[in-house]
């Protein structure tokens, strides 16, 4: 399989056709001067490469079809094949399989992309247990929550000051938690500063009464500096 961007082969084939044309006209007018019926092999001659020329006209005419053809076909199979695993069906070798040598090099960079992505995952994973390892044994009151406000891990001391237990508050929502806290504000503020920002009246449940208590916020930015997670820390 040779690969030719369009522009290229357009380029190729109207220069081809200009030569023929070209050489053509040069005969056309060179024969002005002279007396075909005295010399019929010079005929013959002519007539055997306007025969030619027009031939290798209508061959590079027929082959430009089939790469025009072709590639649309090639496409077509490309966008079905993004289809398929926009849809979560990976298993595209089938596919990938019609288009010979290009397929195959296609496949072999979806694999080793697969490859990258599960080393990836297992780096993420690793790290997500070494942060929770360190919330959860950390030795002040902290919790974790993620971008929507959403509890996702916390420390022993902050469920022995609240006297709770973790599955009770695990993926709650702050705002439900603490009726005083408005939550879409303060992320609106880390989006902004993405500093630290405390809080001295945030309201947490305790012994069925809710009382106030001085609370930092720290921000955990991704790699693309914006705010993924966001650490509290009560201050006893």
């Amino acid at each position: 399989m040779i690969l030719v961007k369009r522009k290229n082969l357009y380029i190729l084939a109207l220069l081809v056709c200009v030569l023929l044309i070209f050489g053509e006209l040069r005969f056309f007018y060179a024969l002005q001067n002279v007396d075909l019926q005295q010399n019929l092999t010079f005929k013959y001659e002519l007539e055997s490469f306007i025969f030619a020329s027009i031939v290798m006209m209508l061959i590079m005419s027929v082959f430009v079809f089939y790469f025009m053809r072709s590639s649309l076909r090639v496409l077509r199979l490309l966008d079905k094949i993004i289809d398929l695993s926009a849809y979560g069906k990976h298993d595209v070798g089938m596919h990938l399989k019609k288009l010979g040598p290009l397929g195959t090099k296609i496949n072999s960079i979806i694999l080793n992309l697969k490859d990258l992505n599960n080393k990836k995952s297992l780096k993420i994973s690793s790290m997500s247990g070494i942060i929770d390892k360190l919330v959860s044994e950390n030795s002040l009151p902290v919790f974790l929550l993620n971008r929507h406000g959403n509890i996702v891990n916390c420390s022993k001391v902050f469920l022995a000051l609240l006297k709770v237990d973790k599955k009770e508050i695990e993926k709650k929502n702050i705002s439900e938690l603490c009726e005083k806290m408005d939550y879409e504000k303060l992320f609106f503020q880390f989006e902004e500063k993405r500093e630290r920002i405390e809080k001295n009246d945030i309201d947490f449940p305790l012994n069925g009464k809710a009382k106030m208590f001085r609370v930092v916020f720290d921000p955990i930015l991704n790699a693309e500096n914006n705010v993924s997670h966001i650490i509290g820390t009560i201050e006893k």
